[in-house]
């Protein structure tokens, strides 16, 4: 059990250092991937939006900065069977 929380905890540093933090090279391109995608997503169905900005009104707008998609939650899986893998 000690040897599954260690590689665990391990598993889980390395994950999100790599593909969810801003200072991981890997995480920047991949961001900036999926924030492309959904803004081109988002301008089939919004007639109003620029890059990544959608403009609401003149004084307001809905800046897309960092994807949410579930990457944690696949994460803590992935961290979970790697740590069960001896």
């Amino acid at each position: 059990m000690e040897r599954f929380t260690r590689r665990y905890i391990l598993n889980i540093v390395i994950l999100f250092g790599l593909l969810y933090l801003d200072i991981s090279p890997i995480s920047n391109v991949v961001n900036s991937m999926q924030i492309d995608l959904i803004s081109n997503i988002l301008s089939l169905i919004i007639d109003n939006i620029e890059q990544n900005r959608v403009v609401i009104t003149e004084h307001y707008s809905l800046i897309i900065e960092k994807d949410c998609n579930g990457l944690i939650v696949y994460f803590i899986l992935l961290a979970t069977i790697l740590a069960m893998n001896t």
